[in-house]
């Protein structure tokens, strides 16, 4: 068992376990952000159709919106912002690993 662990232990080096980490944080972020946009009501603006069941995942929604914001009125980019923030908060771990609060 413990050379198995030493196996996989050099199966990364210190640059890729950095850009998994990054590519981590950011679908954490992308995925907060389409969970901040379905809160504030933007979800029914992303479908084609009334039904009640999500469409898109709230990984590709918070693309969709990352995409947006450059063109997304500021009322409207402060508000989903704020909502993302609240998001962010009410996981300790997650305020932690981000370090913001």
């Amino acid at each position: 068992m413990a050379d198995d662990a030493r196996q996989t232990e050099g199966l990364f080096g210190a640059d890729e376990k950095t850009e998994l980490l990054i590519g981590a944080i950011a679908f954490l972020l992308l995925t907060l952000l389409g969970g901040a946009g379905g809160a504030h009501g933007m979800e029914r603006l992303l479908k084609s159709n009334t039904t009640k069941r999500r469409v898109l995942s709230l990984f590709h929604q918070g693309c969709l919106y990352y995409g947006a914001n450059p063109n997304m009125p500021e009322p409207k980019l402060i508000a989903l912002l704020e909502r993302l923030q609240a998001f962010i908060m009410q996981n300790s771990v997650t305020a932690a690993v981000l370090a913001v609060g």
